[in-house]
């Protein structure tokens, strides 16, 4: 309310649109957060962060693809910014657009090349397009820095066993297994590789865990 009355006096104020449009954004009334957003960019067209968030919002209401021209519009004189290209690279994957994606996320690591994030959601887009020696690359460079995190282990595991290596998928399902031993999934898995390994009795006894988990 405070800054819709200073609007009065100052209509062009882009601070006191942007406090208005960030404060709806907060409660999720995204119609009026548009509305002030669309505001900043009548004022001032090479906004950045206006069309930020304009694509954050079309991610909030499962419009990918109006996501993904916002960001690309914001990109034009930004090109190599990480606020940037990281949203634009999520909104490919959710329009499951991952050759965009991978491309995306690569260039951000180029800019950031340790960075852990990056090499996860890299991991994950190198995944769904089934190019797993890729993806276990990324996966282990995330792991690296975050080595408690089950559901990589998990995903890591996956790729191994579609490559059939099956003692790193045994290593890694166990890692996940450590991590999170009520994940039934993953003792699923613990038991194929167990039977692919020709270990039957544990394998028996992992797929009765995961039966247990399961139905509980």
């Amino acid at each position: 309310d405070t800054y819709n009355r200073l609007l009065i006096h100052e209509p062009e104020n882009i601070n006191f649109h942007n406090y208005i449009a960030d404060a709806y954004f907060q409660l999720k009334d995204f119609n009026n957060s548009k509305s002030s957003y669309y505001k900043i960019n009548q004022i001032d067209s090479l906004n950045v962060d206006a069309y930020v968030r304009l694509g954050e919002i079309a991610m909030e209401e499962n419009n990918s693809q109006e996501a993904i021209n916002l960001f690309l519009h914001a990109i034009k004189n930004n090109k190599n910014s990480i606020d940037l290209l990281y949203p634009l690279a999520i909104a490919y994957g959710e329009s499951n657009l991952f050759l965009q994606a991978a491309i995306t996320f690569q260039q951000i690591l180029t800019l950031y090349p340790e960075n852990p994030e990056i090499n996860y959601q890299l991991a994950v887009i190198y995944k769904e397009m089934h190019l797993h020696s890729l993806a276990i690359s990324h996966f282990n460079k995330y792991l690296y820095f975050y080595g408690d995190d089950p559901i990589a282990f998990y995903l890591l595991g996956e790729c191994y066993l579609k490559i059939l290596d099956y003692n790193n998928a045994k290593l890694s399902f166990e890692r996940s297994h450590n991590l999170n031993s009520g994940d039934y999934r993953t003792l699923f898995y613990l038991g194929l590789v167990y039977q692919k390994l020709n270990d039957y009795e544990i394998a028996a006894k992992s797929y009765k865990k995961a039966i247990k988990i399961n139905s509980e």
